[in-house]
């Protein structure tokens, strides 16, 4: 939509398009993130799919498919070179923004509930169920470290993720507590 007229101007046809399968089906889109550039645009519902869709011409450019199970959470990083999903299949994703191929698969305990790019887009956070938030490095897929917090281990924790803009930071907000690292 543009904000000043209230004019819509793309409109993305909510997953129907199954790369050369031809399938066509319909699903629910959960999320939506633009690139930093504004030219693109990643979607993801409740399927193992993710898609990068031309923010202006509403059109695939390409599709993300490895997971085994849904999709529940994606993010893309600051330079928009590369993407990240989280799915209930207890795997992380890290793809290549260009061409949706998968670059690494970063193995959990848990279904991944958040992820988020820090540092610039060098490293990728992942939140798990369990309340586990794990570090890894975004080019080699390598895990750096794990950080658990016993405020939150007893959370059902399905909420907010977000990394700090300038630094190395992330917080997680659920059920009325806020962690910081």
């Amino acid at each position: 939509w543009d904000a000043g007229s209230g004019e819509a101007l793309s409109f993305f046809a909510a997953h129907r398009y199954i790369g050369g399968r031809g399938l066509v089906q319909n699903f629910v889109v959960r999320d939506v993130e633009v690139f930093p550039s504004g030219d693109r645009v990643l979607t993801w519902g409740h399927r193992t799919w993710g898609t990068v869709w031309d923010a202006s011409a509403g059109e695939v450019v390409c599709l993300m498919h490895r997971h085994a199970s849904a999709v529940i959470v994606a993010g893309v990083s600051p330079r928009g070179d590369r993407m990240v999903t989280g799915s209930l299949d207890h795997t992380a994703v890290i793809w290549d923004a260009s061409t949706c191929e998968a670059l690494h698969v970063l193995d959990q305990s848990y279904w991944v509930t958040g992820v988020a790019f820090l540092m610039g887009g060098s490293k990728v956070a992942t939140l798990t169920a369990s309340g586990g938030t794990t570090i890894w490095n975004a080019v080699t897929g390598e895990r750096l470290r794990a950080l658990v917090s016993p405020d939150i281990r007893h959370m059902n924790v399905a909420g907010v993720f977000v990394s700090f803009p300038r630094d190395d930071r992330l917080a997680i907000f659920d059920l009325g507590a806020v962690v910081v690292w």
